[in-house]
């Protein structure tokens, strides 16, 4: 026994251990190649762009659209508010990370890909011999 209150000295060191661990985990999770952060979409065809918000979730990553705004940059209230635009991306390797993805704009699920350099991230799905992408850019 130690002097901390009762616990053993060697369980002490093990969740210290443990933390150090999954600190180290979550800060490289959350590196300058990860999707986690807060993304700004471009805007759609009503000049309505969109902040979403990417945290883990389970073993990957999802996104939420977290807040939308108007051209001028006014906060607006929009249907897909609060909204999960991307689940389960995993990373692939070389800034790749894979997953499943709502694409709004056609209310359908798809394969989704995020491509990720820096601050930017190419965001593409396909639904058959139609695919979509944006390029967002990372603001927190």
């Amino acid at each position: 026994m130690s002097s901390n209150g009762g616990m053993p000295v060697q369980h002490e060191r093990t969740r210290c251990i443990l933390v150090a661990v999954l600190t180290a985990g979550f800060a490289a999770y959350a590196g300058a190649e990860s999707p986690v952060g807060t993304w700004q979409t471009p805007p759609d065809a009503n000049g309505i762009f969109a902040h979403i918000v990417a945290a883990p979730c389970g073993a990957g990553t999802c996104g939420v659209i977290a807040r939308t705004y108007d051209r001028d940059g006014r906060r607006v209230s929009t249907p897909n508010l609060g909204r999960r635009v991307f689940w389960d991306m995993r990373p692939v390797g070389g800034g790749r990370w894979e997953g499943q993805a709502y694409v709004p704009l056609y209310d359908r699920t798809v394969p989704g890909v995020m491509q990720i350099s820096g601050n930017r991230a190419r965001v593409s799905g396909c639904a058959g011999p139609i695919c979509l992408a944006q390029s967002w850019r990372r603001v927190k």
